[in-house]
């Protein structure tokens, strides 16, 4: 699958939101934010990755076929030790639907690539505390 530069830019452009148990933060690609990297350090905690299920591969599926995906992996990423927390990709101007997310508190880049592989994602956002979030690419 290739994935075109417009598609790149639409991820790029999107906002990613996260909700902690104490606000709402928006995350974008290439930026930093310092509200999350507090939010990190609170927690010691240096790295995330903001994943989805939803649409496998940029292929719209129904609502309920991409909300299964969700629930199935959150619960093997919490099989496998990472706290979530809930988030949701935003597109700014509306055109699309959110698509519902989550973050993984403590995920690596690399770990945050190999999920998204597993659920067929182009892309998944890593955030490393102090640094911008980054859009990493899952295509082998």
């Amino acid at each position: 699958m290739t994935i075109t530069p417009e598609l790149i830019a639409a991820y790029k452009s999107t906002d990613f939101e996260v909700q902690t148990p104490e606000a709402r933060i928006v995350l974008k690609a290439d930026q930093t934010n310092p509200e999350f990297d507090k939010f990190l350090q609170g927690r010691g905690i240096a790295t995330s990755v903001i994943i989805t299920a939803w649409n496998p591969w940029s292929e719209p599926r129904s609502r309920e076929e991409n909300e299964e995906n969700q629930c199935i992996m959150e619960g093997q990423l919490r099989n496998a030790g990472f706290i979530l927390l809930p988030s949701a990709g935003v597109d700014p101007t509306g055109d699309w639907e959110p698509e519902q997310s989550c973050c993984a508190l403590g995920m690596t880049e690399e770990e945050g690539i190999l999920w998204g592989v597993r659920f067929q994602q182009n892309a998944v956002i890593t955030h490393e505390k102090g640094k911008p979030s980054k859009l990493c690419l899952c295509h082998p």
